[in-house]
């Protein structure tokens, strides 16, 4: 699935403990767009009752694609450890609605009940009020490509600032120090993050990026991985020609090359190494995107 240029696509980080007061922006054909002003709540958890009007529900919404021209896309939390995705029909809630958590969680239907993962959300062609048309328990794709022996439920991380959609410092009981995640927001996203696993796997202990530290996983299935927190760096300036040379080189003996230009402003590290790491500017945490873009060159 690609989102198509004008579709606003706006992720919602909802994994603090208060909530912040501010506005919410998405962005429509690259421009700002003020969804609702008022209140931003992060980790609010808000109350549902089920389709049969017995049982109230905890849910928290973790994630959010929102197309005001198609479908739109959400990823749930319910009752602190049961995830859920919900696909809701084009032209069924405004735009300013769905961006905006208290609003969305008001205007859901009822959760019905069962074990489910995955619901659509329609209107209703008796009397025209959304309604879950289809829900579903699918097997949901997982990253395969596993070599790395430690596992991280992501129900076990405390999330911390982010550093992009699916991107976030973080830390959990299993390390002492903060750690950077990356995870599939919605199952589609599973093929590039499986890429990204192994183009780790080629590079872990040459000194190249940063440390690859265990898989993340939910409810059994692996959607990310955890990687070393970057906190000392500089840009690369002309003068590290050379640096930049030797670093990139490792990977051509590793018989890798990079199908692509770097970053401009790659920066360098050497709290760890004598040598540089390369990673990306905008996260210096994350270089692991810019493998996406390599192949093998044998």
């Amino acid at each position: 699935m690609y989102h198509s240029y004008g579709v606003i696509d706006f992720f919602v980080d909802l994994l603090a403990d208060l909530f912040i007061p501010q506005q919410l922006v998405c962005k429509v054909d690259s421009k700002p767009h003020i969804c609702k002003p008022g209140f931003l709540y992060h980790g609010l958890f808000l109350f549902v009752r089920n389709a049969m009007g017995d049982t109230v529900y905890d849910i928290k919404l973790l994630q959010a694609s929102v197309d005001p021209l198609d479908e739109s896309q959400f990823r749930i939390l319910v009752d602190g450890k049961f995830v859920k995705y919900l696909t809701i029909d084009a032209e069924l809630y405004s735009v300013d609605d769905m961006c905006f958590e208290p609003s969305l969680i008001s205007i859901l239907p009822p959760l019905p009940p069962g074990d489910w993962n995955t619901g659509r959300i329609s209107r209703n062609s008796a009397d025209g009020r959304p309604h879950f048309s289809e829900v579903t328990k699918v097997e949901l794709p997982s990253i395969s490509h596993l070599w790395h022996p430690l596992q991280i439920d992501h129900l076990d991380l405390h999330m911390g600032h982010k550093l992009r959609s699916n991107v976030y410092e973080a830390s959990t009981p299993q390390f002492d120090l903060p750690i950077v995640v990356k995870f599939a927001r919605f199952p589609f996203e599973i093929p590039y993050l499986d890429s990204e696993t192994s183009a780790y796997q080629w590079i872990q202990n040459h000194q190249i990026g940063p440390q690859f530290l265990g898989h993340l996983t939910e409810e059994g299935r692996v959607i990310g991985f955890a990687m070393e927190r970057i906190t000392s760096y500089r840009h690369a300036t002309p003068e590290d020609l050379a640096l930049c040379q030797q670093t990139l080189s490792k990977l051509h003996r590793l018989s890798i090359k990079h199908n692509g230009r770097l970053y401009r402003r790659c920066g360098f590290s050497y709290t760890t190494y004598p040598w540089p790491k390369i990673h990306s500017k905008r996260t210096c945490e994350e270089w692991g995107s810019s493998l996406l873009n390599m192949m093998s060159a044998v």
